[in-house]
């Protein structure tokens, strides 16, 4: 484009050739010289062309006009230049292509006629560009005041733009009667200026009036002088808004004006006068301003604010009805709903106001008002407060009806001798009218949920707390009826309390009939006493159980109960049941008392038989047999004294059946001792035969038979077991058994061990030494993996001691006295390797000099041979053993005395386990000692029961006194229950 402007520009710029005929007259320059001061260059350059022709003797003079013209057609070039460089490299400076473009056309008016559509398209394009620039200015300007609340300032700012394109608006053509329309409509908007200031100032002052009002209390008073002050406010808002309708009549008639001209020339775009006023009215199209803007934000300011303070007195008003309500405080309730009823409707009046200002802000039909739909939840929920209004006047009447009733503690009275029967009527009546003001509060409640119902759409569309003041009045209902179930509860309570009291005195004496019965039965252990007593229960719970019957029925026709009556009503079941329940358990114990002879006779007999299944077993030695028929006997004894107490009972369970078992104890021990003592020479007999497998097992046979009668263990068996066990570990990991997890990879080690070494001893004797040492290296390595597992292996150790004699005969020989030293020291402290590598050396080399004496000597230092006889120790043994032969001689009945020398003869046997005379000493003391017993009598069999019982409860230090309380009697310090639970019990302290 730039180009074709260009070359246009350059061709205007060609002088006009000079050509021309004939001689002019002498006014051609005074012609040429006024064609010039009109611009009309061409007709200029023509007439001058021809008079150089003809006047040669004055060329200068006409040269000097045509050097004129070119200066003003080379500064039209250079203009031109400018222009498009301007447009170019600065396209938005509209201010100055617009003044470029001006200057062009004033400079040559002819010369821009070849380009003046173009011209003129740059000139206007740069003009809207301006214009469009000035009206951002502007709107950026009017906006900061507006936001600053300069609301005057902004109008006559946005006033201010009312210019651009105003006179081609006029010029334009468009009528008479148009014309005439804008004018007013631009002078009333110029007009409305000071109106608005006067309006502000006024607006303001009325709103700092209401808000000096706004902590006043809640009366008549007050709320008038509120109410006055709201009205003025309220007129100047109406004013206000009616001035906003006429600038918005003229913003339509712009809007009019703006279709209208784009109709008639639709490439005038918006560069025209209607669409910047336009644009000065509403603002900008995204954000809004203008204006109408000025008159909305100085509306929603002072409205928003309005609507916040009478909204708060509103809200003052209506918590004071809720909290006077929920309070129950009715005497007061009137005169808060009459300040709700003032102080309320001055919102809604409000926002029906807003409602009507500004015709094109969206709007609700709300409750039949039309309201900013920005308030329409504001303007239900206001309603739906004094929608409550009268609901809150009938339960003010119905709550002040309610507190007159006052009831009486009819409880009180009866416990002060009142007639029980007139004291429940009187608790009936108030009861009766108490329902009927619960019917009222029901049908209360139901007229509210109608009212809801109307609201519920608005709060489904709006949200926010529109359904509020009908929960509020619920709450305050449901608060109201609380205490009317209170009330209603309390004297049921009170009417239910007495019956129920009446159907309990009767029940307590049929229980105590009743137990007075069972513990004859039971208690007393006399069952046949009891008949008479309860036939006479049976025909008074009876009668008692008619009269609880009744009772109950009253209870169900109540329906749903209170906690408090239904846990009236469970103790009336519960009594009834109880009567019920005292009516069969009278039958019951008096069948009972019939049969419990019978009980107590089967368990005599079968006591008697299991005492004599005892004596007789006892006589065959079947000592456990005889033992369980005993406790059998006193379990059958006992569950018959239980019953019914006898003296010939007690006689046989207290006195006989214990002898018996001590004399099933006592004879069994003899054979225990006996069998001991035997097992015992047979024992060290295998021992020294070297049958140590056999010893074990007599020794273990031996230990466990000991305990059968004793608690003790038999200090002889436990060291002669300890030097057995001591030789049989002294056997084990020498050899692997098939038995062994990896017996059989230890055998393979073993056999590619023997291999290597055979290999290694071949090679050794044809002088392939070398060789040899390599193989005996790899049988090491094997034999090592063995001792891993296996660190006193036979097999391995020799074919090592084998292959370091083979190696080095010398050497082997220098340190075998070294190693058998080590090995003797190893044994003293106890080194069961140290013992194995004893052994390996003196199969290495059987023939060394006090070979026995030093495998001798190292077994007793492993404790797995009995010493030699130390003559210091045989002495202290012998005179140990006599110490216990005097004590025994002398106090044979006294167990204590009788441990004491157990103990000494322990002792002497420890000094000289060869010392058989203390060994037949220890045999007799535990004789004369005697077995364990395990029968108590009946008494104490009660306590050990009970002592178990509370072990098993995890009552340890319980079970332990008492446990311990059955120990001091010395009947059964060796009781073998007694002894177990103790044991028992101590694992778990």
């Amino acid at each position: 484009m730039k180009k074709r402007l260009y070359s246009g520009f350059l061709i205007l710029a060609v002088l006009v050739p000079l050509c021309g005929g004939g001689k002019k007259d002498a006014g051609v320059l005074e012609r040429a010289d006024a064609l010039i001061a009109e611009k009309q260059y061409n007709r200029a350059m023509a007439l001058l062309s021809g008079y150089v022709k003809s006047n040669n003797d004055n060329f200068d003079a006409a040269q000097t006009r045509i050097r004129k013209i070119l200066k003003v057609r080379e500064d039209y070039n250079l203009l031109a230049q400018r222009l498009l460089g301007v447009m170019e490299n600065d396209p938005d400076n509209a201010r100055l292509i617009l003044s470029l473009s001006e200057q062009l056309m004033e400079l040559d008016p002819e010369r821009i006629a070849e380009t003046q559509d173009l011209i003129a398209r740059i000139r206007n394009l740069a003009l809207f560009r301006y214009n469009r620039s000035r009206l951002e200015a502007i709107l950026d300007e009017g906006d900061v005041l507006t936001a600053g609340r300069r609301y005057p300032d902004a109008m006559r700012v946005y006033a201010g733009g009312l210019d651009i394109y105003r006179d081609e608006f006029f010029n334009a053509g468009l009528g008479e009667r148009i014309e005439n329309r804008a004018r007013e409509e631009i002078a009333a908007l110029n007009s409305g200026i000071p109106a608005l200031a006067a309006l502000i100032g006024t607006l303001d002052a009325n709103l700092a009036a209401l808000e000096s009002l706004q902590n006043q209390n809640l009366n008549r008073q007050n709320f008038n002088a509120y109410n006055a002050a709201y009205n003025r406010l309220g007129e100047t808002l109406d004013q206000l808004a009616a001035l906003r309708t006429a600038y918005s009549g003229a913003d339509s008639f712009f809007e009019e004006q703006f279709v209208l001209m784009r109709e008639r020339n639709p490439d005038s775009g918006d560069r025209t006068f209607p669409a910047f006023a336009i644009r000065l009215l509403e603002g900008r199209e995204e954000s809004g301003g203008g204006m109408l803007g000025v008159f909305d934000t100085a509306w929603n300011r002072a409205v928003s604010r309005t609507v916040s303070l009478i909204t708060e007195k509103s809200a003052a008003a209506y918590g004071a009805v809720y909290g006077t309500a929920i309070n129950q405080e009715y005497d007061s309730l009137d005169r808060r709903l009459e300040m709700l009823a003032s102080y309320g409707a001055l919102p809604m009046n409000l926002l029906e106001r807003w409602g009507r200002y500004g015709e094109e802000s969206p709007r609700d039909a709300v409750l039949d008002a039309r309201v900013p739909t920005v308030r329409a939840g504001d303007y239900a929920e206001r309603g739906a407060e004094l929608a409550v209004i009268e609901r809150y006047r009938a339960l003010g009447a119905l709550g002040t009806r309610f507190l007159s009733l006052r009831p009486r503690d009819s409880l009180e009275d009866w416990k002060n001798g009142g007639n029980a029967e007139v004291l429940i009527n009187r608790e009936r009546n108030l009861v009766a009218a108490v329902r009927q003001m619960k019917g009222e509060a029901a049908a209360l409640n139901r007229a509210l949920e109608d009212d809801a119902a109307e609201y519920a759409p608005y709060q489904r569309r709006y949200g926010g707390r529109i359904i509020s003041p009908f929960t509020d009045f619920q709450r305050t209902l449901a608060a109201l009826e609380s205490l009317m179930n209170d009330q209603e509860n309390a004297a049921l309570a009170r009417q239910y309390t007495m019956d129920n009291a009446l159907v309990e005195s009767r029940l307590v004496r049929r229980e105590q009939e009743l137990s007075r019965g069972q513990s004859l039965v039971r208690d007393s252990k006399r069952p046949s006493q009891v008949q008479p007593l309860f036939a006479s229960l049976d025909e008074s719970v009876n009668a008692d159980l008619r009269a609880a019957d009744a009772l109950v029925s009253r209870y169900e026709e109540e329906g749903s109960l209170s906690p408090e009556l239904n846990a009236l009503y469970s103790a009336a079941v519960s009594a009834k049941n109880r009567l019920e329940s005292a009516r069969v358990q009278g039958l019951n114990s008096s069948a009972e008392a019939r049969s419990l002879s019978g009980q107590a006779q089967n368990h005599v007999r079968s006591g008697d038989r299991f005492y004599a299944d005892a004596r007789a077993a006892l006589g065959r030695e079947e000592f456990e047999f005889a033992r369980n028929r005993v406790l059998q006997a006193g379990e059958q004894y006992d569950s018959a004294l239980i019953i019914e107490d006898s003296a010939s009972v007690r006689q046989v369970r207290d006195v006989l059946l214990p002898q018996l078992d001590r004399d099933i104890a006592r004879l069994e021990n003899e054979a225990v001792v006996r069998d001991v003592g035997e097992a015992l020479v047979q024992a060290r007999a295998a021992f020294y035969q070297g049958d140590l497998d056999r010893s074990e097992d007599l020794l273990t046979g031996a230990r466990n038979r000991w305990r059968v009668t004793q608690t003790e263990d038999n200090q002889e068996v436990t060291a002669w077991l300890n030097i057995v066990r001591g030789a049989l570990l002294s056997r084990s990991g020498r050899t692997i058994p098939p038995t062994a997890p990896l017996y059989a990879e230890m055998s393979q080690l073993l056999s590619e061990a023997r291999k290597n070494y055979n290999e290694g001893l071949y090679y050794l004797g044809t002088s392939r030494r070398t060789d040899g040492l390599v193989r005996f290296s790899s049988a090491r390595e094997k034999t090592q993996k063995v001792r891993l597992l296996y660190p006193l292996n036979e097999d391995a150790g020799l074919l090592e001691l084998r292959m370091d004699r083979e190696t080095d005969p010398a050497v082997f020989d220098a340190s075998f006295n070294i190693r058998l030293q080590n090995a003797r020291a190893g044994t003293r402290q106890g080194s069961w390797q140290s013992y194995a590598d004893l052994q390996n050396l003196f199969l290495i080399n059987p023939n060394y000099p006090g070979r026995n004496a030093i495998i001798y000597e190292a077994e007793i230092a492993m404790g797995i041979r009995p010493p030699p006889p130390d003559p210091q120790k045989i002495a202290a043994s012998q005179s140990l053993t006599q110490e216990a032969r005097a004590i025994i001689n002398a106090n044979p009945g006294s167990e204590i005395q009788l441990r004491r020398a157990l103990g000494l003869c322990n002792q002497a046997l420890a000094a000289n386990p060869e010392n058989t005379e203390a060994a037949r000493l220890a045999s007799r003391i535990y004789i004369l000692i005697g077995g364990q017993s395990s029968v108590f009598d009946h008494d104490t069999e009660q306590k050990y029961q009970r002592a178990v019982e509370l072990l098993q409860r995890n009552y340890v230090i319980e079970a332990y006194s008492l446990a311990q309380e059955i120990g001091a009697d010395r009947r059964y310090s060796n009781n073998s229950r007694l002894i177990d639970l103790l044991q028992r019990i101590r694992a778990n302290l």
